[in-house]
């Protein structure tokens, strides 16, 4: 990311590309090939207050599909995230994150029936650990929360446990590039590989 000054960093990026799903895809009844677009945009910005590390990410992506049959999976998602983490020690890092997410269809029902469109609200607490010079890791535990619009569905609640270790310096984790969030492991996942036309 670029630096906007000795204890800030922000970075912006975009991308598009054309994706070709199998004919296996659970939502092709007829067992063909499902096409579409895929544009994505996202930014983030981490500031240091001392020990303080705040961490702020945001990912959109539009999907267009280019049959009519499939149509009713047009959607936007966006995905926010917010992390605090705390230098307690060199060798642990405790951090809080919230998340949340949005999936909104452009079809008010499916094919089916159905509103697919969906809320998603996720925390976490959990610490990064030094275990050695050139090996991290991270544990956390968390809920996350899933609203639905369709009448018929219930909302949904899950905890989560995560551990990840890690093959990287400790002290750089928060100062590589924007990562992709999931509501397991919010900002903290590998990134996801975008093809930029």
């Amino acid at each position: 990311p670029r630096s906007c000054g000795a204890e800030a960093w922000r970075a912006a990026s975009a991308g598009y590309r054309r994706i070709v799903e199998d004919r296996d895809d659970p939502d092709d009844e007829e067992g063909q090939l499902t096409e579409y677009n895929r544009a994505n945009a996202r930014i983030g910005y981490i500031h240091e207050f001392s020990r303080l590390i705040l961490r702020f990410d945001a990912l959109g992506r539009n999907f267009d599909y280019l049959e009519d049959i499939d149509e009713d999976r047009d959607r936007n998602e966006l995905d926010l995230g917010l992390r605090v983490n705390y230098a307690w020690t060199p060798r642990i890092s405790p951090f809080v994150a919230v998340g949340y997410g949005l999936e909104d269809y452009e079809d008010e029902v499916d094919d089916g029936g159905v509103d697919r469109d969906a809320m998603q609200y996720t925390a976490l607490i959990g610490a990064n650990l030094l275990i050695a010079e050139i090996l991290s890791g991270e544990i956390a535990l968390g809920v996350e929360h899933t609203t639905f619009d369709e009448s018929s569905f219930h909302s949904a609640n899950f905890e989560c446990i995560d551990i990840i270790n890690k093959r990287k310096q400790f002290e750089d984790n928060h100062k590589k590039p924007l990562k992709k969030m999931t509501s397991a492991i919010l900002a903290n996942q590998e990134d996801e590989k975008i093809e930029e036309n």
